[in-house]
Formats: C-alpha cells, sequence, structure tokens
C-alpha cells in the first residue's frame, strides 16, 4: 500500500466499492494504450523549424470586419459644433429600428449602452452566457442590471475566486459556449492570474487545437476615489502572448466594440475588456456640454450581416478633430483628460484653438492598430514643426506603460513622428479618497507644453 496507485486501487476497491479489481486492470491497460498512441503522435509530427509558425500560432485567426467608414470614425464631441451636432443627428436617425420606427435614441451614459450590448448579445446568441460574482444583482457598478431576470441560467454568480471563474469559462468554452466573464476589478485578475495565463496558452500549446474563445470584462480600471489601489488599478501588467486587450472611452464605440469582441471569442480569440471607473457614468467633459453621452449605435445588419459601422474593429481608432498640426494620443478615461487638457493649452496660448491639436482615441492595446499608423504617417503630424504626444493612463515605468511599447515598435518600423514625447501616470501607488496619483489634464498641458518648447528650441 506504500505505493500511490495501489493504495488508491485498494481504497477504490476495499473501502469504497468502485469497481473490481479486474477492472481497474484494464482501465490502467486502456490509458497506458492511449499515452503510446499519443507519443506516437506527437512524434510524427512537424517539427518546428520556423518562429513565424510560432507567432502565427499564438491565437485564432482574427475575424475581417469592416473597417469604420471616416464619418463614423469621428469622435462623439467634434472641435466644429455644426460637425458634432450632425453626426449625433445621423446617430439618432438610425434608432428606432424593431423598437420603434422614427424615434430618436435618447443619448445616455456609458454603462447604459454596456447594459444594453450585452443584453443585444445574449438575444442573439444562444451560446452567449455571462458570468461572474456579483452579476445576477446587477454587478459591481450595475453594467448587468436587470439582465438575470431577462435571461434566466445563463446571467450566473459564482463564489469569490477570480481562479475558479476563469477555470469555469474555460469549461463552458470547450463545451462550445461563448462565455462573457467579468473580474469586478481590475486588481483582482491578480488572484487569477496563473489560469488566465493558461485559458491564453492553450491555443498555442495545442496548435489550434483547443482555443478558449472568450471576452473577460475587467472593471474597476483607472481614476476612481473607492477602494484605493486595490480598487483603481492603472496597470496592465497582464497581457501575455494571445490576448487583445482594448480600452474603451464611451458608449458608442464600446457597443460598436463589444460585438467585434464577441465575433471574435466565437472564433476562438479571447479579448479582455478594460472598463474604466470614471467614465462609466461621465455626462459632461466641458461644465455641463453632456459632451460625453451619446445614441446607442444600432446595428443595420442582422445576425451575421455586417454593416460598415456596426462594429468597430481592432484597426479602428476615432479623430477628435483632423485638421490639427500637432495630435496626442490616448485611450480610455485618458480621452476625457486629454480634451480637457486642450481646453487648458488653448486658454493659456499655447495652441492657437483647440482644432491646432487633435485627439486621437486608440482604444486597441495588444500592438500598434493599422488605424493609429496610417493617422501618424498620413497626415500633418509627421511634419518638422509638430508634434505627437502618447499620453498613458497607466503608470510609468516598465511592465505597465503600454505606449512606450508603442513607440519601441512604430520607431522599429520607421512610423513614429520626429516631435514626440510619451506622458503616463507616476509610478506610486492610488490613495484611498483622492485622485492625485492619476493622469491629470495639467499633467499633459505641462508635457505637450514641452513636447513643443523643446521642438522650438531646436529650431532656434
Amino acid at each position: 500500500e506504500s505505493d500511490v496507485v495501489s493504495g488508491a486501487v485498494i481504497q477504490a476497491v476495499e473501502v469504497m466499492n468502485v469497481g473490481t479489481y479486474g477492472e481497474w486492470r484494464d482501465r490502467f491497460e486502456e490509458l497506458g494504450i492511449m499515452a503510446e498512441r499519443a507519443f506516437e503522435s506527437a512524434a510524427e509530427e512537424e517539427k518546428i523549424t520556423r518562429r513565424e509558425d510560432m507567432m502565427e500560432q499564438v491565437s485564432a485567426k482574427l475575424v475581417q470586419v469592416p473597417r469604420l467608414p471616416e464619418e463614423e470614425a469621428r469622435g462623439i464631441m467634434d472641435v466644429d459644433p455644426k460637425i458634432d451636432s450632425a453626426a449625433k443627428d445621423n446617430s439618432a436617425k438610425e434608432g428606432g429600428g424593431s423598437e420603434g420606427k422614427g424615434k430618436p435614441e435618447k443619448p445616455e451614459v456609458m454603462r447604459k449602452h454596456m447594459t444594453r450590448v450585452i443584453s443585444e448579445t445574449l438575444a442573439s446568441n444562444p451560446s452567449a452566457v455571462y458570468i461572474g460574482e456579483d452579476v445576477e444583482h446587477g454587478g459591481y457598478y450595475l453594467v448587468t442590471d436587470g439582465l438575470a431576470s431577462e435571461f434566466p441560467g445563463r446571467v450566473v454568480d459564482f463564489p469569490p475566486d477570480e481562479t475558479t471563474l476563469l477555470g469555469a469559462a474555460v469549461g463552458y468554452a470547450q463545451v462550445g459556449l461563448v462565455p462573457i466573464v467579468e473580474i469586478p476589478y481590475a486588481k483582482y485578475l491578480d488572484c487569477g492570474v496563473d489560469m488566465f495565463y493558461e485559458l491564453a496558452m492553450s491555443h498555442w500549446l495545442t496548435n489550434g487545437q483547443r482555443p478558449n474563445g472568450m471576452v473577460i470584462r475587467v472593471q474597476g480600471f483607472g481614476r476612481g476615489v473607492f477602494g484605493g489601489n486595490f480598487h483603481t488599478h492603472n496597470t496592465i501588467n497582464h497581457v501575455p502572448p494571445g490576448v487583445d486587450v482594448v480600452c474603451y472611452s464611451n458608449g458608442r464605440d464600446y457597443a460598436r466594440g463589444f460585438r467585434n469582441a464577441v465575433m471574435q471569442a466565437e472564433a476562438g480569440r479571447v479579448v479582455m475588456l478594460i472598463d474604466c471607473t470614471h467614465i462609466l457614468n461621465l455626462r459632461h467633459v466641458h461644465g455641463r456640454d453632456r459632451g460625453w453621452e451619446t445614441p446607442y449605435p444600432i446595428k443595420k445588419g442582422e445576425g451575421d450581416d455586417i454593416h460598415e459601422g456596426d462594429v468597430m474593429g481592432f484597426d479602428d481608432v476615432i479623430r477628435y478633430g483632423t485638421e490639427g498640426k500637432h495630435a496626442i494620443v490616448s485611450y480610455g478615461n485618458g480621452v476625457v483628460t486629454c480634451l480637457q487638457a486642450r481646453r487648458i493649452l488653448s486658454d493659456s496660448g499655447i495652441i492657437s484653438s483647440e482644432s491646432d491639436l487633435d485627439v486621437i482615441d486608440c482604444p486597441y492595446l495588444s500592438s500598434v492598430p493599422t488605424g493609429l499608423r496610417e493617422v501618424l504617417t498620413s497626415s500633418s503630424y509627421s511634419s518638422p514643426d509638430s508634434g505627437v504626444l502618447f499620453a498613458d493612463i497607466c503608470k510609468d515605468g516598465p511592465g505597465s506603460n503600454v505606449f512606450s511599447s508603442f513607440v519601441a515598435e512604430l520607431r522599429r518600423t520607421d512610423d513614429l513622428p520626429e516631435n514626440w514625447e510619451v506622458v503616463a501616470a507616476p509610478r506610486t501607488y492610488n490613495p484611498l479618497g483622492n485622485v492625485l496619483t492619476f493622469l491629470s489634464e495639467e499633467d499633459v498641458a505641462e508635457a505637450f507644453e514641452r513636447m513643443v518648447g523643446r521642438r522650438r528650441g531646436d529650431a532656434e
């Protein structure tokens, strides 16, 4: 009985009355044959000789979606009020659909659109399930409010254990479901990080035979006053190869991007949406302008029929202004911060008007999206007297500042403008009750002034 296997068999037969010795012997022989066949099959596989094969094996093939047309890639509040008004009018005209012809869509905060697009997904895709730790009661930020009663048995709570939650999502994916997993706070991903790495690696490890297509919603990210550092985490250091990371800034783009995320998950990719707390219920950018409320982007196509503007792919970027001499690139609540910084720069005379400085919203963070390359290389930003500021809401320093890797990649491919700067949140922890340690509009304005001042100094 000192032998572990023999002891287990004796325990099963003699104590638990599970099977006979003969049945267990036959089972062991069967397993031995299966193992030998597996080794023989592996030995016959083509040997790894090319790095490119290892790169292609990281994740399932990307589902190609239409790029946003130019009018759909404009910011929800434009420099030109006439353009902004026309865009909102057009969005309102798309409303109604099956819910009421001709009824304009009421502009709402981001959280409302998040709830609606999740409901849309569950209604249109019977294989989709939504799991989390308090989702049946609306979730920590009410994003799933009402969904459990609308979709009984498909919006389900799990114990507060992120490893178990992600492990269950793997099981769902393996039986053909499309799990949408809610992690209550970004810092809580630490608790399930081993399982997160495993599910991300599965496609590569099995050469695509066992993908774990899913959408992971990571909440409680960035600027906020609740809970201190463990509820306002602002680093993205858990990004293994094979994970698509996106961080949207407003409800319109979130809805369009979420549709794309689900499509990619259905194809076997792992998509992680990082949701910034500060903008979930944000209405105003300047004063009481209600500039951050948007109409819901009604889907024009039915089922798998995708029309331009229905989805926002990973390559798309959104531009707040298109004729500026300079640009600031950001994502998530950093976009709002940059728009507010632009107003500061205009009021202080650093730029002659807000139209001199474009703000580029770049939600896709796993690699430099094609749309960003196109903007940076085909516009006036590449001229010698222009500059591009990358404003990162993550902490400065190694392992967390996303845009530092962007700059390195753009430099390697010769797509980085001559004059550039990176600004990020300070490399410290976030205290309870204030926002001192997050990227501020003053940080962005000072970094921009430093960048253009350096260029003026070089010219002199």
